[in-house]
C-alpha cells in the first residue's frame, strides 16, 4: 500500500547516529538532523521547525556541518539540542491541531506582551504593576521592595553569625518574613515553614543558609533544602533564591510554568514535589525566554521580570482557549 514501508526498507531515527547537516542552498532553514530514511527519500528535521522530506538524488543538498561550523561559540550538542527541541515543538503543534486546538508560542506571547505594556519592561505601567520601589506604595506584588528585604535579612554574614551562635530560631523567622512579603508565595505555601518546629526548624535553617551561600553543588543542596519540609511547593523552594539572586535564579509558579513548557520543552515532566533536575530544565527555559525577549529589543531586569512575563502572557493564553468553542 502506498506510504507504507516494510522495516527492511526503512530506518527510524532511534536507529541514525546523531549528525547535523545544512542545506546548501537555504541556511536559513537552520541546521537539520536525519530523522528517517525510506528506499528513495529522506526526512530531515530542521531548527526552524519544519521536517521536510528530500527525494534520491538531492541528498547532496544537505552538508554535514563540522564543529568548526557552529555560530555564535556553540557546539555541536547544543545545536543538536536545538534541533531536537524544534522536533518535539512540531509534533506538540500537531497534536493540538489534531484536538482542535491553539498552540501559543513564544513570538505570539512577545507579541501579546507589546500590546499590554507598550513600553515593555522599563515603562511606568510595569513599574506601577510589578516592580514597584521608590513612589510606588509597596505592594505585596512588587519585586523590588521583596528584593532588598530579603538582601537585608538573608544577608550571608548575618546568617552565617546567627548560625555560628546557634540560633537558627532567628534564620527561620527571617525567612518567614521573606516568604510573607511577596505573592509569590501563598498562605497556603508559606504553612511548610510554620508548621516547622524544633529539630525541624534547625534543618531548615542550616539548609537554607546552604542553599544560599553554601560551597556544594547547587542540585545537592537545593535537594537537602526542600528535603527539610514536608509538601514544599514549587515556589516556596525557589523564592529565596530567586530573591537574592534575582539575575541567576527563578521562582517557580508551577501553573504557568506548566503552560509555558508546552511550547518550550514538551517533553518536561512536572512533579509536585520540587527537585533540582526540574528545576535546572524551568532555569534554562526562562534563561532561553530572557534571551528572545532580549532579541526582541525588550530588556528585563532580572529573572523575576521574565517569571511575570511567563505568568501573564500564559494567562492570556489560557483565557483566549477559554474563549474558544470546538466542533
Amino acid at each position: 500500500m502506498p506510504g507504507k514501508q516494510s522495516a527492511a526498507k526503512s530506518t527510524a531515527s532511534k536507529d541514525i547516529p546523531p549528525q547535523l547537516f545544512e542545506h546548501v542552498l537555504r541556511e536559513d532553514w537552520g541546521r537539520a538532523m536525519l530523522m528517517w530514511e525510506r528506499e528513495t527519500k529522506r526526512g530531515y528535521q530542521f531548527e526552524d521547525g519544519q521536517l521536510r522530506v528530500f527525494k534520491k538524488g538531492f541528498y547532496h543538498l544537505l552538508k554535514p556541518v563540522a564543529a568548526s561550523d557552529t555560530p555564535d561559540g556553540l557546539s555541536l550538542d547544543d545545536l543538536t539540542k536545538r534541533v531536537k527541541l524544534a522536533g518535539k515543538r512540531r509534533k506538540a503543534r500537531e497534536k493540538a491541531k489534531k484536538n482542535k486546538r491553539t498552540l501559543y508560542t513564544l513570538d505570539d506571547q512577545i507579541t501579546a506582551f507589546g500590546v499590554e505594556f507598550p513600553k515593555g519592561f522599563t515603562g511606568d505601567t510595569w513599574r506601577e504593576k510589578i516592580r514597584g520601589g521608590e513612589g510606588v506604595r509597596r505592594l505585596k506584588r512588587h519585586r523590588d521592595p521583596a528584593i532588598a528585604q530579603a538582601r537585608e535579612l538573608l544577608a550571608p554574614d548575618e546568617l552565617q553569625a546567627l548560625l555560628a551562635a546557634g540560633d537558627t530560631d532567628e534564620i527561620y523567622k527571617r525567612a518567614l518574613a521573606v516568604a510573607s512579603c511577596t505573592d509569590m508565595v501563598t498562605t497556603t505555601h508559606a504553612k511548610a515553614i510554620k508548621n516547622l518546629r524544633g529539630d525541624g526548624r534547625v534543618a531548615f535553617a542550616e539548609a537554607l543558609v546552604d542553599l544560599l551561600y553554601g560551597t556544594d553543588p547547587h542540585s545537592a543542596r537545593f535537594d537537602s533544602f526542600v528535603g527539610t519540609m514536608k509538601s514544599c511547593a514549587w515556589p516556596l523552594a525557589t523564592v529565596f533564591s530567586a530573591l537574592v539572586y534575582p539575575t541567576e535564579h527563578v521562582c517557580v509558579r508551577p501553573s504557568s510554568f506548566r503552560s509555558q513548557a508546552r511550547w518550550m520543552d514538551p517533553d518536561l515532566d512536572h512533579p509536585t514535589v520540587p527537585n533540582a533536575e526540574i528545576y535546572r530544565r524551568y532555569l534554562a527555559m526562562t534563561l532561553a525566554i530572557r534571551d528572545e525577549l532580549e532579541r526582541n529589543s525588550q530588556s528585563p531586569a532580572d529573572l523575576l521580570d521574565v517569571s511575570e512575563f511567563i505568568r501573564l502572557t500564559t494567562r492570556q493564553a489560557a483565557k483566549r482557549l477559554a474563549r474558544m468553542t470546538y466542533h
